[in-house]
């Protein structure tokens, strides 16, 4: 068959990629991952054959030279033209003239008015780059580059203030479902639901001294926003007021009077208390909502929970619970560990250092891995959690010797080696080359006090949930994505930043703009709702494609059988996990899962199972090892079938004996 011309094969990718007739981003109601919010953020895109968009970047000298062969109805000559009449912004009067008998033909708007007295184009100018984070400075750069006249920063001030109450009305239509949504998911009836809710605060600037912060609540069964409050310290009007007029003048308080509803401090603390007076103001506004928020999930900072408990918002009988972040959880292991290190080195006892045993950088990490996966897989339990935590140290304190593998976990699959050649009926492998983080045991007194406080269990109780305020970090990039916290602006843009980052969380972007635009007096586009589908279906798209890659970024933890690339927890495995990394940066992935699956087939026969991956074949292949006791080179032949049907076996044969000596290596 003649091979297509490359201009056909790419327009054929193109029709592939985005002009489906339906793209299914869904996530499936019975996974672990589904939410309500997800759920209704699950789009379809479909071709909108109506999506044609009504404006158009055209030369203006192009336009009068097509007109050029236009004859004049009057005079029937060929002297028509385009005049430019009134600039209103972006927008400008055309005139259609006759140069030859003066005929003034028609007088039009190059865009229409909205139901206000701003033009569309301006309105949509203002809300385009005010959804990038942009503001009259960018307008300005864009019109400079496209040789177009900008408008004035007056009319952008008109615009963006009609564009910060059309936000506000649109958020307000938003939240009114969202709550409605909440309480049928909840279905108690009662007049006040009572909520868990992630709590976290951010600010403008990076550091201690921002002026402005925002506080945000995410409830943790729907996935939805709330509420959020918008803190800050410094007003731009009072700031000109006090140096025109001076702050203790009768002038500035005469002033100061009518100014007050509109002034932007609505905070005279500390930077860092505006987290603890957004939560109060949150806390306290959520009766009228309808809500109690009763648990809040938060991060290691207590002075929020304790703040709240000692306003006793909700009277002396409702008391807040606190649950922790299981990400800043196992942080502390690792901070607690460093520390230790880094003050015995002072007192000159040396913990760290390359010797075998030592609690170096890496170990430490594996170590808070270690730790957070103990609590991840025993969610709901906190014995099980316990017993997994100190399964982790007492493992890495083992020795031949004197083996402490009570705690670990029994039977054949086990990732202890130790447990799992006990299961087998085996003799336990050396502790020096199977145990992945060893630790020497004169350093336990140091560190046991750092387990028995992270695995107290009012610790633990309060991870019960295996909560993660990873919800709270997304929706922050949102908000800064839309207002860069490398600009100084102030609450006003800040606030219309977050509505917006608020509710494209809450309901995505095609909901979002059409509510905004109808707020705004501005018709919605076919177009425009085309690319706003387009972009919440790719969002779907590429968190399926994380949670299909690697389940553990959604907050659970992952079995070995779902992932493509799962290998063997045991630690003497680390050094085949090791050397793939390198044959996929070799002969890259898919080959090297091409060479796993035709292997997975011959050997199928032998030993079968309902479904391979490469984690299975590498267990499979070293249990065989261990098992059968055969030599290196009857591993060698029963791979030796399937290389004879794979693409390239010079280049692969040396790959997959390497792997074979690996194996035979990891028996011994």
């Amino acid at each position: 068959m003649p091979l297509r011309k490359r201009s056909v094969r790419a327009l054929q990718m193109n029709e592939k990629r985005w002009c489906k007739a339906k793209v299914d981003c869904e996530v499936n109601k019975n996974s672990v991952f589904s939410n309500v919010r997800l759920e209704k953020l699950n789009t379809v895109v479909k071709k909108d054959t109506s999506a044609i968009g009504n404006y158009i970047l055209v030369d203006f000298n192009q336009v009068n030279n097509l007109l050029r062969s236009a004859k004049c109805q009057y005079c029937e000559k060929q002297t028509l033209k385009l005049e430019l009449g009134a600039k209103l912004g972006f927008s400008y009067n055309l005139k259609l003239l006759c140069s030859n008998c003066d005929e003034n033909k028609t007088v039009v708007n190059t865009s229409l008015k909205s139901v206000q007295t701003s033009h569309d184009m301006n309105l949509r100018i203002t809300q385009a780059f005010s959804h990038i984070g942009k503001g009259y400075s960018a307008i300005e750069k864009f019109c400079m580059v496209m040789n177009i006249d900008p408008f004035s920063s007056t009319t952008y001030g008109k615009c963006a203030r009609r564009l910060d109450n059309a936000y506000t009305l649109a958020s307000e239509n938003i939240f009114a479902e969202i709550h409605r949504e909440i309480k049928n998911v909840y279905e108690n009836g009662a007049e006040i639901t009572d909520l868990s809710v992630s709590f976290d605060g951010t600010w403008l600037t990076r550091g201690h001294t921002s002026l402005i912060g925002v506080g945000c609540v995410i409830d943790m069964l729907t996935g939805y926003v709330v509420n959020f409050e918008v803190m800050s310290k410094v007003c731009r009007h009072c700031s000109v007021a006090k140096n025109k007029q001076g702050q203790s003048s009768v002038e500035f308080s005469i002033w100061y009077e009518g100014h007050k509803s509109e002034c932007d401090i609505n905070h005279l603390g500390s930077s860092t208390s505006m987290e603890m007076e957004a939560a109060l103001t949150l806390w306290k506004r959520s009766t009228s909502l309808g809500f109690r928020y009763i648990t809040v999930l938060s991060d290691g900072d207590c002075k929020t929970f304790n703040y709240l408990c000692e306003k006793k918002v909700y009277g002396p009988d409702i008391v807040i619970k606190k649950e922790e972040c299981i990400n800043h959880v196992s942080k502390r292991l690792g901070t607690a560990l460093r520390s230790t290190v880094k003050d015995c080195r002072a007192q000159g006892i040396s913990l760290g250092g390359k010797a075998h045993g030592s609690l170096e950088e890496a170990t430490i990490k594996k170590l808070t891995t270690y730790y957070q996966k103990a609590i991840l897989r025993n969610k709901g339990d906190v014995n099980a959690m316990k017993t997994a935590i100190y399964a982790t140290l007492l493992h890495s304190i083992s020795t031949d010797a004197k083996p402490q593998h009570s705690k670990c976990p029994a039977g054949e699959n086990s990732w202890c080696f130790y447990q799992s050649a006990i299961a087998n009926g085996e003799k336990p492998n050396n502790h020096k080359l199977n145990v992945g983080t060893p630790i020497n045991e004169k350093f336990l007194p140091k560190i046991l006090p750092i387990y028995q406080r992270l695995a107290s269990n009012e610790l633990l109780e309060r991870c019960i949930r295996c909560g993660t305020q990873n919800a709270n970090e997304s929706l922050h990039s949102l908000i800064w994505a839309k207002c860069p916290k490398e600009i100084f602006v102030n609450k006003r843009r800040v606030k219309r930043a977050v509505t917006e980052a608020v509710c494209e969380y809450n309901k995505g972007t095609v909901r979002t703009i059409v509510e905004t635009q109808k707020a705004l007096g501005v018709a919605t586009g076919g177009s425009t709702k085309q690319l706003a589908t387009i972009l919440d279906c790719r969002k779907q798209k590429f968190r399926k494609r994380r949670q299909n890659a690697n389940p553990q970024h959604v907050g659970r933890p992952a079995s070995e059988s779902e992932e493509p690339f799962a290998f063997p927890a045991r630690p003497r495995h680390a050094l085949l996990a090791k050397d793939l990394v390198t044959w996929q940066a070799m002969v890259g992935r898919h080959i090297l899962e091409d060479i796993v699956r035709k292997v997975a087939q011959y050997v199928d026969e032998h030993y079968p199972v309902d479904k391979w991956h490469l984690g299975d074949l590498i267990a499979w292949v070293a249990q065989s090892a261990l098992k059968y006791r055969p030599g290196i080179c009857e591993l060698s032949k029963c791979l030796e079938g399937p290389l004879k049907i794979i693409v390239c076996p010079k280049k692969l044969l040396p790959t997959l004996s390497h792997l074979v000596k690996l194996l035979y290596a990891a028996r011994q």
